[in-house]
């Protein structure tokens, strides 16, 4: 499937999660657009790939385009089985708290997981060592709601450059082994 999107093999991967079922644990897409346009400037030698279901390929197909031909959509053409195999052969995972980045944690790729206040602190972190956790603290923090009626305030606190420290922190201290050759 790599070589079939146009991936060379030899290529350092990120791993980009955009989506989430649950609207309050999605951090805005236009920073999604910034991270990536800055990895992609700093680091020439690496590609992202986004990972999602079905409901994610256009969000990911507009991050895409946006990145230009550095960039693949693989959202909706994966299993979780695929999801986790492409996400082990990445060196970096950034993303909203879902599925996929608990499969990444699983699979031993370091985390940028962007994280809402809805639940506890702790609580669904991803599984294993190396990773980051970004999150802060508001009023509302503990709400559990699906949806949020503050417009996501608590992941709107999360900025642009503060992902950009922690992801720079792994890519470099990364030059992680992958499946790849």
């Amino acid at each position: 499937l790599l070589a079939r999107a146009g991936i060379p093999a030899g290529i350092r991967l990120l791993g980009v999660v955009p989506c989430s079922k649950m609207p309050s644990k999605v951090w805005p897409l236009e920073r999604f657009r910034e991270v990536g346009s800055r990895l992609l400037q700093d680091y020439p030698d690496c590609m992202l790939v986004v990972v999602g279901g079905r409901d994610d390929t256009a969000r990911g197909e507009e991050l895409r385009r946006a990145w230009g031909p550095r960039a693949r959509n693989l959202a909706g053409e994966l299993s979780p089985y695929g999801s986790a195999e492409v996400l082990r052969q990445c060196i970096a995972y950034v993303g909203n708290d879902t599925g996929a980045m608990h499969l990444a944690g699983m699979v031993g790729t370091p985390c940028v997981a962007l994280f809402s206040a809805r639940d506890y602190p702790g609580q669904w972190e991803p599984y294993g060592d190396g990773h980051e956790v970004l999150r802060h603290e508001t009023d509302c923090a503990g709400c559990m709601l699906d949806v949020c009626p503050y417009n996501n305030k608590c992941l709107n606190l999360i900025t642009v450059d503060e992902a950009m420290v922690s992801l720079k922190r792994l890519v470099v201290s990364g030059n992680r082994k992958t499946g790849r050759s």
